[in-house]
């Protein structure tokens, strides 16, 4: 179990189905291979975070799909779940907004995201680029640290961070 003060944990959807032209990118759902990456990863999420106070998640069908299976293992009950708009095929910008934004009495938040989005805030927030070349689908990291306020982070702070892949 993670024990410092604040935590961001950083999700990348599941695999999702492939593009054809009767929808959009924004409407692809989650492949079978995607529904058992979500699964997966909220059993591993599980054992590391108690409760989450807040959900950011994009608003595509693949995000939506991607949070709702974490949440059979999460059991996210009292969090507050945001489905954004404007987190669909985000950039670092619109993350970095909604975290300086935070009321102080929040401690674990969790964004459902997309690529190329995910894997530029790998590079950014680790110092170790090698060990984050590219999120892929259903993996993700947390970052945690200890008595920072919201209003004054920043993604060049230094933060312990966790990787957590499909393996």
């Amino acid at each position: 179990m993670i024990i410092k003060d604040k935590k961001i944990i950083f999700v990348r959807h599941g695999k999702a189905t492939t593009l054809d032209y009767s929808r959009t990118d924004h409407d692809r759902g989650l492949k079978k291979k995607g529904v058992t990456q979500s699964k997966l990863l909220g059993t591993k999420l599980n054992s590391l975070i108690p409760s989450f106070d807040v959900v950011y998640c994009s608003s595509s069908i693949r995000t939506k799909e991607t949070f709702f299976f974490m949440n059979e293992e999460l059991k996210i009950s009292d969090a507050k779940i945001i489905f954004d708009k404007n987190l669909y095929l985000c950039e670092i910008d619109e993350i970095e907004e909604r975290i300086v934004q935070m009321k102080e009495s929040i401690k674990t938040v969790l964004f459902v995201i997309h690529n190329p989005c995910i894997t530029d805030l790998g590079y950014r927030l680790d110092r170790r680029a090698d060990r984050i070349s590219n999120i892929k689908t259903g993996e993700a990291f947390i970052i945690e640290f200890k008595n920072e306020l919201w209003s004054t982070f920043t993604m060049n702070n230094d933060y312990h961070l966790l990787f957590i892949s499909q393996q």
